[in-house]
């Protein structure tokens, strides 16, 4: 219990002080992402070693599933549903064809090529087709980026889920 107190103290600490910095890695464009994963290596057994825990750790497993539905809920609750009114076309190609397609080829070569289990085929084909809204962060702010494919993304990035997310839980089912 101890370390699991540690561990979550520590994530505090990584979050309070990406708070803090955000404005200003935000101006660097560096990715949120980059920056966590280099302060995760430079805190974990290879850098400092302040951190250490394992994959079957219950608190990593804990802390994971925070971590998604904290990034699910934070990308669900941008998306504009006049936007999603307004662009039902685009919404439905993104989702139809722009987010299953790839699931169900990837998912298909996996058991074919690599002679996955369907069931584990079909979570890997959810999970590389999905499009990663916490990776596309700084991408969706740019103003660089013309204004219809910044909304394809942000449509399909904050929906996406809906979609593959039932898909990953019955194939969960299935293994």
């Amino acid at each position: 219990m101890e370390h699991f107190v540690t561990t979550v103290a520590l994530i505090g600490i990584v979050i309070i002080v990406a708070s803090l910095l955000s404005g200003a890695l935000e101006r660097t464009g560096a990715p949120l992402v980059a920056v966590f994963l280099a302060l995760g290596a430079a805190l974990g057994p290879y850098g400092l070693g302040v951190v250490d825990i394992g994959l079957a750790s219950p608190a990593l497993r804990s802390l994971a599933t925070l971590g998604l539905a904290l990034v699910l809920f934070s990308d669900a609750v941008t998306i504009e549903t006049t936007k999603v009114r307004e662009h039902k076309r685009l919404t439905w190609r993104l989702l139809g064809p722009g987010t299953l397609v790839p699931a169900a080829l990837i998912a298909a070569a996996a058991w074919w090529l690599l002679d996955v289990p369907v069931a584990a085929a079909a979570i890997l084909g959810a999970a590389l087709a999905s499009t990663d809204p916490v990776l596309l962060r700084s991408v969706l702010r740019s103003s660089a980026l013309p204004a219809t494919p910044r909304l394809a993304l942000r449509l399909e990035t904050g929906m996406n889920d809906v979609l593959l997310l039932p898909i990953v839980a019955i194939s969960m089912l299935f293994l």
